[in-house]
């Protein structure tokens, strides 16, 4: 029950709120005790808002969750493994947890109630419109890279922000060709879809995305510039392991699945951490 209660919850995802560190990283503020520690205080408000939307999520799609064929195996309230009376409970429990801890501390309270209505909006409305929807889950990335900026009181980077921005659109694009080209089982909203575009898109979104980083690395880092062909092979190797692995549905367990993938991008998060650290 536990373990269901866990995969629910989604820990593993919470890896998606690392990015609230980007600014800290970034702005050279490696040494900085205090603003990590108001980070980590970000990041328990993210994590506990990106479970309330999760369990959300999987209650409103619970009936679309179990005629999917590979879904129904991945998402336990729609393969009974939780109740939907335990979700309810576990969904009010986690809000009241971060009300309280807002209650507390108000730190970037704005990013956490608009996230929260955003997420909202997109699975009651958003994720009909094609395409919008994709720009929506995005923006979510755009609020956290914010939220962490405003944490540490830095301005976020246009240049940052267009990075992540482009980078999360690049794998959301591709979650959505899985599902497009490998499920049998599609939402209404899949119809207005077209294979070409969606391939184009993932094209464009990735280019963007190496660009900015390269931008960026000359106008803030140069020495990174040691780490930008193995960005290159990390963009291509993404999407040919997401249509091999089948497993581009899930960015999260595709990054754990390939061995080569997880190496290369925890060596460069490392590399670049030591450039900034050591001010190189």
């Amino acid at each position: 029950m536990i373990k269901n209660i866990f995969v629910l919850i989604r820990i593993k995802d919470w890896i998606k709120n690392f990015i609230i560190f980007f600014p800290f990283l970034f702005s050279g503020n490696l040494g900085n005790i205090s603003a990590f520690g108001d980070l980590l205080l970000v990041f328990i408000k993210f994590a506990l808002a990106s479970s309330i939307i999760y369990i959300f999520n999987d209650i409103v799609d619970v009936e679309n969750d179990r005629n999917h064929k590979t879904k129904i195996n991945k998402k336990p309230i729609a393969s009974n493994l939780v109740s939907l009376n335990l979700a309810y409970i576990l969904i009010s429990s986690l809000l009241l947890i971060l009300i309280l801890i807002l209650f507390n501390n108000t730190l970037i309270l704005s990013h956490i109630i608009l996230y929260i209505l955003l997420n909202f909006f997109y699975s009651a409305i958003l994720k009909k419109i094609a395409y919008v929807d994709l720009l929506c889950i995005s923006a979510g990335y755009l609020i956290r890279l914010d939220a962490g900026s405003e944490a540490i009181n830095v301005n976020t980077s246009l240049l940052l922000a267009s990075t992540v921005f482009s980078l999360s659109l690049y794998i959301i694009l591709i979650k959505r060709y899985s599902e497009y080209i490998y499920q049998s089982n599609m939402r209404n909203v899949y119809k207005h879809y077209s294979k070409k575009i969606l391939k184009f898109l993932i094209t464009i979104s990735g280019v963007i995305f190496l660009i900015c980083c390269f931008v960026f690395i000359i106008i803030q880092k140069f020495f990174l510039i040691i780490i930008y062909p193995f960005l290159i092979y990390l963009i291509f190797r993404y999407y040919s392991s997401s249509q091999k692995l089948t497993l581009g549905e899930y960015p999260v367990d595709l990054i754990f699945k390939d061995k080569i993938l997880f190496l290369l991008s925890s060596l460069i998060l490392i590399f670049t951490i030591l450039v900034y650290y050591l001010e190189l």
